[in-house]
């Protein structure tokens, strides 16, 4: 029975939100995004920061402003970006990620990542990841063209993705790590489950939940995972 790991992206391998970052050197740049769609997107985030939305609403509108600006864009143009933008999101990857993917590699266990990130900016990893499957904010593309259209954004339901791979491997994850209750889907279902952060809220809602600073030096993660899933197949 093959093992698998399943991980948030955002906050949890690497800081802040990418599709952030993304719209912020989109419009450094002056490319692709038109003025109404910038001051849109800095209107929800004022509107979160002084409480008048939640998060969850501040996401999925985010989501969608940034598809309308998108729309039209051209592949070329769009990858050509996405490359130079690649340079900056490595500085933002978690210290301690490679390591723990590297050891993914070594135990045989196979990486999955569930997010509301784009899917885009994740697949630059997928080779020296290791990641076999991410599922996320994904975009179509038709006749070289960005349409706008979302074909799935699964943060938005990480409990059937969850459901869906339990299914398919025939057994839980042996491991998952999330930084806040949007990953409770993942958390919850998994032998081991790392708070990368240890935000509170999110770790009373998950027994036996472990606590992971974001700085943790990637060596000491992997012999706490060592101690914490043989502890979870010894018993």
């Amino acid at each position: 029975m093959e093992r698998y790991a399943l991980f948030d992206w955002d906050g949890t391998l690497r800081e802040g939100y990418t599709l952030f970052e993304w719209i912020g050197f989109l419009r450094e740049r002056g490319e692709i995004l038109s003025a109404r769609v910038l001051k849109r997107h800095d209107r929800l985030v004022a509107d979160y920061r002084e409480g008048r939305i939640s998060h969850d609403v501040l996401a999925r509108e985010s989501c969608q402003n940034y598809e309308e600006g998108i729309r039209g864009t051209r592949v070329e143009r769009y990858e050509a970006l996405r490359s130079e933008y690649h340079r900056y999101d490595r500085t933002r990857q978690l210290a301690f990620a490679p390591v723990l993917f590297r050891w993914l590699k070594d135990r045989g266990i196979r990486p999955i990542v569930i997010t509301g990130a784009p899917v885009d900016m994740i697949g630059a990893y997928f080779g020296e990841y290791g990641i076999g499957e991410a599922y996320g904010h994904r975009l179509e593309l038709r006749d070289g063209r960005l349409t706008g259209n979302a074909l799935e954004n699964c943060g938005f339901h990480k409990e059937r993705k969850v459901r869906e791979l339990a299914e398919r491997f025939g057994c839980p994850p042996l491991l998952a790590a999330g930084d806040s209750d949007s990953d409770l889907p993942l958390l919850l279902a998994a032998k081991t489950a790392l708070v990368v952060g240890g935000r509170a809220e999110t770790l009373a809602r998950v027994p036996g939940g472990r606590s992971i600073p974001r700085g943790i030096e990637g060596e000491t993660l992997i012999q706490n995972l060592e101690n914490w899933i043989g502890e979870c197949e010894a018993i």
